[in-house]
């Protein structure tokens, strides 16, 4: 009698056992779509090997929620980015593959939402390195030391001149990371491309170009265009890395209407300095501009475009040469720029040619 209670139990409990089983629910998305990720991923720097070396901006420090997994991409490679240590990582955990972005942030790291168990930033995640500088974040891709120390020396003089961030703007691109740089030096489409703007409401002339590479005589070269003097100290900052390509030009109104906002916004001259692909600077003689550059995927690049105006110019103001900006970079401008490079590939220029052998050697 014992005996056949005892295995009445077994079997009572063995089928408790099944019943559990089947009701557990596995989330399957916690998995990536491509189930032959290995158990031990490539590092993200290894990731991005294709993509041209630079810092690329990120995000900005106040788009940020406090204890969020963040999700970026980057060469078409997702990754995951937690402000409260300040790491970058692969979105897929080194266990079994489990999507990390839906973990749990901790001080020490993330708990991966399959298994519940720690994840260690430092020792586990195999995370690129990641600079805040004055409120932006930037990921470092394979950069040169160049850039961390300029791009500090150009915010300190943003700040110790009373310069403010007066609006920004974000553009995505159908064009390679490579190809929009090209476009900055490209100057000879500016005025048949960008010299229209909202219908031909605000015509822009651009003359006097000056295109080239940065050397030892290009900061005082700039100097003599009769820039205001606290700029000097910027032009010194932009132009201290060499080989580098720089353009300028001078600006003037097609019509009244476009005269009446170069006269507000006190424009006349421009000149920008493409210091690596991440970044382009670009001064007047009242704003300076910073076209961060950053290829989510070979041939998409997201652009976002901040303003700095002196913290005395109305807000207005700012708001005004944001929103130039933000059209002077609408996709359809960057198609038809696009195709002006196209349509110049069979009769290119010694300078572009040049150019290119330059950005190869200076970031790839």
């Amino acid at each position: 009698m014992h005996l056949f209670m005892k295995y009445i139990f077994l079997f009572y409990l063995f089928n408790l056992l099944c019943l559990g089983i089947n009701s557990l629910k596995f989330k399957s998305s916690y998995f990536p779509r491509d189930v032959t990720i290995p158990k031990y991923y490539k590092p993200f720097n290894i990731i991005a090997e294709k993509c041209p070396n630079s810092l690329y901006f990120l995000d900005s420090e106040s788009n940020l929620e406090d204890n969020k997994i963040m999700k970026y991409k980057i060469w078409n490679d997702d990754f995951l980015y937690v402000k409260e240590n300040n790491n970058a990582f692969s979105p897929y955990c080194p266990h079994m593959g489990a999507n990390l972005e839906d973990g749990v942030c901790s001080k020490s790291g993330v708990i991966c939402p399959f298994h519940n168990r720690l994840i260690n930033y430092k020792s586990t995640l195999n995370n690129t390195n990641v600079y805040r500088i004055n409120g932006n974040i930037y990921i470092d891709i394979n950069s040169n030391n160049y850039e961390y120390k300029i791009l500090d020396q150009l915010f300190k003089y943003l700040n110790q001149n009373d310069f403010e961030l007066g609006g920004e703007a974000e553009s995505i691109i159908e064009c390679s990371i490579g190809e929009l740089a090209e476009n900055a030096i490209d100057t000879e489409h500016f005025s048949t491309v960008h010299g229209k703007l909202m219908y031909g409401l605000v015509d822009l002339k651009y003359q006097n170009f000056s295109t080239g590479f940065v050397d030892e005589f290009t900061s005082q070269q700039v100097k003599l265009r009769n820039f205001p003097v606290y700029l000097n100290d910027l032009i010194d900052i932009i132009t201290q890395r060499p080989n580098v390509s720089y353009s300028g030009f001078d600006l003037s109104a097609g019509n009244s209407f476009t005269k009446l906002i170069l006269n507000s916004l006190g424009k006349s001259k421009v000149f920008s300095v493409q210091f690596m692909p991440g970044l382009n600077v670009q001064f007047d003689e009242n704003s300076v501009i910073l076209f961060h550059s950053t290829p989510i995927g070979p041939t998409t690049t997201k652009m976002n475009t901040h303003v700095y105006k002196r913290k005395d110019t109305p807000k207005q103001l700012g708001d005004l040469e944001t929103f130039l900006y933000s059209k002077f970079l609408e996709p359809d401008m960057l198609i038809l720029s696009k195709k002006a490079l196209l349509n110049q590939e069979n009769d290119v220029s010694t300078f572009v040619l040049k150019w290119r052998n330059q950005y190869k050697n200076n970031f790839m």
